[in-house]
């Protein structure tokens, strides 16, 4: 009787320690399964980050791009701005030798302003500038000496007559003498 009541009791002793065995494995293994769901947002979140890295990367490649071409077109403005202020420097000059070496005056009526040296324009002079300033055709300007087209530009200059000074402005391109219109 003693090996049967020996055997029950380790007998009893074994299905505790099963029964003990198995609701520590309940237990675990609910504790695995929150730590697996964890783990499936962390990978989730992971994929969503690298996803949003990858556009950023991306963002961050195409606005250097812009910052670079942006800097490019600052660079080219600065220079046309630097070719600009030369003009202004030139055609200031030029207006200051005229204020200075040309007398201008009004005729009673006030109607025209004539001038004395160089800048005299001859009647046909006179009749080509009008033409030109009604239309502002460049065809008209073909037969016409270099030299008079100046006197022309200085004319309308001196008479404040910015539209067709513009007209009649010219620019030097690669090639040579371009119109800027």
């Amino acid at each position: 009787m003693k090996n049967k009541a020996g055997s029950i009791i380790v007998s009893i002793i074994l299905l505790v320690v099963v029964g003990a065995l198995l609701y520590m494995f309940y237990l675990q293994s609910g504790r695995i399964k929150k730590l697996q769901a964890s783990i499936d947002t962390l990978e989730t979140t992971i994929n969503t980050l690298e996803e949003e890295k990858i556009f950023m990367n991306d963002t961050i490649k195409a606005m250097e791009a812009d910052f670079d071409e942006k800097n490019n077109e600052i660079g080219k403005l600065k220079s046309r701005i630097e070719i600009l202020n030369d003009n202004v420097n030139d055609i200031t000059r030029i207006r200051r030798i005229l204020e200075d070496n040309y007398e201008y005056y009004e005729d009673t009526v006030g109607e025209d302003k004539k001038t004395i040296s160089f800048m005299d324009m001859t009647d046909d002079e006179l009749r080509i500038y009008d033409s030109f300033k009604e239309e502002y055709n460049d065809e008209m300007l073909r037969a016409v000496e270099p030299f008079t087209i100046m006197k022309f530009y200085l004319h309308s200059g001196y008479l404040k007559d910015y539209e067709t000074e513009y007209e009649l402005y010219r620019e030097y391109e690669e090639g040579g003498m371009n119109w800027t219109k």
